[in-house]
Parts: structure tokens; C-alpha cells; sequence
């Protein structure tokens, strides 16, 4: 009885370390803001973007092509501009 409750002890306790070690890591979502002001300082658009599921480098190339699509659109636009992920 003895090495039947040890063997399912051990059953349980390799199978409980199986489900520990596939744990899900979430990856950092990414969030652009962007504004941009003409030269006076007048706030002439504003995008704010969580759709990029992926942070870090990725996440900051899609910002930089956000920024140079809008910068096709407003030339001499000074933009601010937030990457956090």
C-alpha cells in the first residue's frame, strides 16, 4: 500500500511540474501617441495607436512609419511622439 500511495504521489507531482513550466509569458503590448503641431503650437492632429501587438523593436518600427505617413501629410508639422512597449 505503501509504494502504491508513493507511485501516485509521484504521478501528481510530475504531472503538476508539467503545467508549471507552460506557463503563458504575455508579451508588451505596443502604444503610440503621436501629435503634431504646426509652428504657432496649434495642435493640428492626434493618433493614438494600441494596435501593434508586439513592443520593443518592432514597435518602434511601426511607429517610425506612422510618423513618416504623417509626415508626407504635414510637412512642416512639429510632432511629439510616444512609443511605450
Amino acid at each position: 500500500m505503501k509504494k502504491f500511495l508513493f507511485s501516485a504521489l509521484a504521478c501528481v507531482a510530475f504531472a503538476g511540474s508539467s503545467f508549471a513550466s507552460s506557463e503563458v509569458v504575455e508579451s508588451n503590448p505596443c502604444e503610440i501617441s503621436i501629435l503634431v503641431y504646426d509652428r504657432d503650437g496649434n495642435l493640428l492632429d492626434a493618433l493614438i495607436d494600441h494596435t501593434f501587438p508586439e513592443g520593443g523593436a518592432p514597435c518602434f518600427d511601426h511607429g517610425t512609419s506612422l510618423v513618416n505617413e504623417l509626415r508626407g501629410q504635414y510637412p512642416e508639422g512639429v510632432f511629439s511622439i510616444s512609443i511605450v512597449g
